[in-house]
């Protein structure tokens, strides 16, 4: 099988339902996660009042409004402002706004399609520990979508996303059999998974000890 029949087959994941439905509910805990405008404990009595915060900066409000835009509810979709809402969730270091936008931006809703823009919106969810923004990497690098197309560093991105069984594993089994006659690689990108997981562990270990440190007088 050539690399351009194989490839177009490694999928972006857009969304959970996406996925196989017996991985569905693992996905769900590594998925970006809606912010909940109605239930118990929500920061906002309605949606008024959300739109104020978001429109005072309220970084989660924002994401909320993406979100509110982007699947629409009485009204249609409107894309063009879900994009507004997830670059000012983005820009206050939302992870799941990258997430959201890149599949925007990957699909021309709202907006142009541009996939070098829509890897690098993936790449800043990845690297906070998306599940499915750590496959969309992977995918992307394996068939040159957006970015130089490098089977060792794709091959790992998908290794880290399916490795808690997040993601469904097709992705990573497509791009191990198609090197397998290249060991080299996969031992390689394997290695590079590793150096990924610890790099992203350090990372929370530090968010973490950065959100747990009393406010300062």
């Amino acid at each position: 099988m050539t690399t351009r029949s194989l490839f177009p087959l490694l999928a972006l994941v857009l969304s959970v339902g996406a996925l196989s439905p017996g991985l569905q509910a693992a996905a769900r805990e590594s998925a970006p996660k809606l912010i909940s405008t109605t239930g118990a404990g929500a920061r906002w009595k309605d949606v008024a009042e959300m739109k104020r915060m978001a429109q005072a900066g309220d970084a989660e409000a924002c994401l909320e409004m993406g979100i509110l835009e982007e699947n629409g509810g009485e009204q249609p979709p409107d894309y063009i402002e879900a994009r507004i809402w997830y670059e000012r969730a983005a820009a206050k270091g939302m992870a799941e706004a990258d997430f959201r936008l890149g599949k925007l931006v990957s699909e021309g809703l709202g907006g142009s399609e541009n996939q070098e823009v829509a890897f690098q919106h993936y790449m800043k969810a990845a690297q906070v520990g998306i599940a499915l923004a750590q496959y969309n990497v992977g995918a992307m690098l394996a068939s040159g979508r957006g970015t130089r197309r490098d089977y060792v560093e794709g091959l790992a991105w998908l290794i880290v996303a399916t490795r808690d069984a997040a993601v469904d594993p097709e992705g990573e089994r497509q791009l191990r059999g198609h090197l397998a006659r290249r060991p080299g690689d996969i031992t390689a990108a394997e290695k590079r998974a590793e150096r990924l997981i610890a790099m992203l562990a350090d990372r929370k270990a530090k968010a973490d000890g950065e959100t747990a440190q009393p406010a300062r007088r």
